[in-house]
């Protein structure tokens, strides 16, 4: 069992926070921080530095790294997920297309996200599905499904 919060407008953590995310993140419940599409709270050095602080402290606070978000601010995917993957438990698999100089999640292959890359440097990980599914919703997961499918065998 997990829950997954964003960042929000992180700017330092107090000794009361600190003992409120030792209660939170320590019980059976496992906590997460993602990186959501804004400049606030889905910069990679405000979300590394909240987890390093967390880790020092020892308080489990874990990552969802959605793949994706990144495009939303501007970071580079890749490079951050070097830097975040140690705390990293869920990644949130979508692709993003621009149209008309603005972003939209999209299915696999649907845009310019190299998922395939995450899926493979991530491999071990939860993967879940993130995107908008239409108006056929299973035959979407079922697309999904087998692209991750063939992905997973080529890299073998």
């Amino acid at each position: 069992k997990s829950v997954t919060f964003y960042l929000g407008d992180y700017r330092t953590l107090s000794v009361k926070d600190k003992v409120f995310l030792q209660g939170l993140c320590n019980g059976s419940l496992a906590v997460l921080i993602e990186n959501d599409q804004s400049l606030s709270g889905g910069k990679a050095d405000k979300i590394e530095e909240l987890l390093m602080i967390c880790h020092e402290n020892s308080i489990k606070l874990q990552m969802t790294f959605d793949i994706g978000n990144w495009i939303w601010t501007g970071e580079d995917a890749e490079k951050n997920a070097l830097k975040l993957k140690p705390y990293v438990s869920n990644v949130h698999m979508k692709d993003v297309m621009i149209k008309d100089g603005c972003f939209s999640s999209t299915q696999l292959d649907g845009g310019i996200v190299d998922w395939k890359y995450f899926l493979k440097f991530f491999n071990g990980k939860n993967f879940i599905l993130e995107y908008p599914c239409g108006m056929e919703p299973f035959d979407c997961i079922e697309h999904a499904y087998q692209l991750i499918n063939e992905a997973m065998i080529k890299s073998q």
